[in-house]
């Protein structure tokens, strides 16, 4: 299957698929490996620490501890971190050498937090003792001018390192729950207003966010969803390809997601003894996926260069080109959920068509 997201109308970021056939919403089942310890009953991240263990910790406020876990669940440490506290605590993650982590205190169920903060310490690699003190970056949001607000779209539960920046993602309640909205923040202490890069229709509430070690995958997870997105460009993982995959079973409260390697990823649950269990989660289906194979078509992605499809980002309409490649070309336009929007066919010697894009729903 061949896809291009387009950015529609702005800031929001309504998708047009153009597919070889229907998009499909696909069921994966998660491999439970362990539970995780009395001390982590309201573990609310998951991070992988590039050998073989987790560090994780509780999001109730005044608990300012890490833990390591083992990837069966098995507590190994944990360290208090100076110079924090635990208002509430929701991701953590870490920069691409391992250098330092990254803790969120920015759980904003409310929307009327007005103290949001990101610890940065050393990454607890080498650490044998039992403490680390924490430097802070303070933000806000550009786009919040009360509080409360009623537009519940300012809880963050998701965030990951990228390029030198770290990146927010907002697990949206109320009339806001279907979209998550994408900030961007310096990794470096400081006072900062955080930029809003983007926003993505996701039809549900995102819990946490992890990007995979080659840079390539990210993933936004929800209580029964994972939402992949491969080949981005330009620092905003909402332009690559998206697939949506379905967690069979029962409904749990999951709340960390972490890359083990770039195809495997991790998922921890909140929840009391015995309830809080840590799975994993095989992707490569999906990240290593089949390539078009046809005497007319050589093995590129079509939207390379055989197609062009411009102006894009588009407001009212874009151009789909045909260039000179086939005699005969099917655009399918369609929504998430797989329902054929519009068909339009590009033949030579016509080989550019428009689609009108205004009355597109999000």
């Amino acid at each position: 299957m061949k896809f291009k997201p387009l950015l529609i109308s702005g800031i929001i970021a309504s998708q047009i698929m153009l597919t070889s056939s229907l998009l499909e919403l696909s069921a994966i089942t998660a491999t439970v490996r362990g539970s995780l310890p009395t001390s982590l009953s309201e573990s609310s991240s998951l991070e992988f620490n590039g050998v073989s263990d987790f560090w994780s910790n509780n999001d109730n406020g005044g608990n300012n501890k890490i833990y390591r876990v083992s990837s069966s669940g098995s507590l190994k440490q944990s360290i208090t971190i100076l110079g924090a506290t635990n208002d509430d605590w929701e991701e953590i993650t870490h920069n691409s050498t391992r250098t330092n982590m990254f803790i969120g205190d920015f759980g904003n169920n409310n929307s009327d937090r007005q103290n949001l903060k990101i610890y940065k310490i050393p990454y607890p690699t080498s650490t044998s003792g039992s403490t680390i003190t924490a430097s802070t970056i303070n933000f806000s949001y550009p786009d919040q001018k009360k509080f409360p607000s009623s537009w519940k779209n300012f809880d963050v539960e998701g965030f990951f390192s990228l390029n030198g920046k770290l990146y927010l993602f907002t697990k949206g309640d109320g009339r806001a729950t279907k979209y998550t909205k994408m900030y961007r923040l310096p990794d470096q202490p400081g006072k900062y207003v955080a930029k809003l890069v983007d926003s993505f229709y996701v039809d549900s509430r995102i819990t946490a966010a992890s990007i995979s070690p080659d840079g390539k995958s990210a993933v936004l997870i929800s209580n029964t969803q994972i939402h992949l997105f491969r080949n981005f460009t330009d620092n905003n993982i909402f332009t690559g390809q998206y697939h949506k995959i379905s967690i069979s079973g029962s409904w749990t409260q999951k709340e960390g997601v972490a890359f083990f390697s770039n195809s495997l990823i991790y998922i921890s649950e909140e929840g009391s003894p015995g309830r809080n269990k840590i799975y994993s989660v095989d992707l490569s289906p999906y990240i290593i996926a089949p390539r078009i194979s046809s005497p007319d078509i050589n093995e590129e992605s079509v939207f390379e260069s055989e197609i062009s499809v411009f102006p894009n980002p588009a407001n009212s309409f874009t151009f789909i080109q045909n260039n000179e490649v086939f005699s005969h070309a099917e655009v399918i336009i369609l929504n998430l959920t797989g329902q054929i929007i519009d068909k339009k066919v590009l033949d030579n010697p016509e080989p550019k068509i428009r689609i009108e894009t205004d009355f597109l729903k999000p």
